[in-house]
């Protein structure tokens, strides 16, 4: 093998490495994409729980008041 052929086979290798790492940004970004759409309604759900926890705290403390004569 002489130095033509070694550059040729390294210049092949290089090009399909270059374009697995393509590839792989690609995955990468498609990924984060779909985990910031997960990130969003699991945003959503959260505030919604939030939401129904503060309420029935407030309706307990009205319940807890009224039990102990409070008002």
């Amino acid at each position: 093998m002489d130095n033509r052929e070694r550059i040729a086979k390294v210049e092949t290798e290089v090009t399909s490495m270059q374009k697995d790492i393509d590839r792989l940004y690609g995955a990468i970004e498609s990924l984060r994409e779909h985990m910031d759409i997960g990130f969003e309604s699991l945003r959503k759900e959260h505030a919604i729980t939030t939401r129904w926890l503060v309420g029935l705290t407030i309706m307990m403390a009205g319940m807890f008041g009224r039990l102990f004569g409070l008002y």
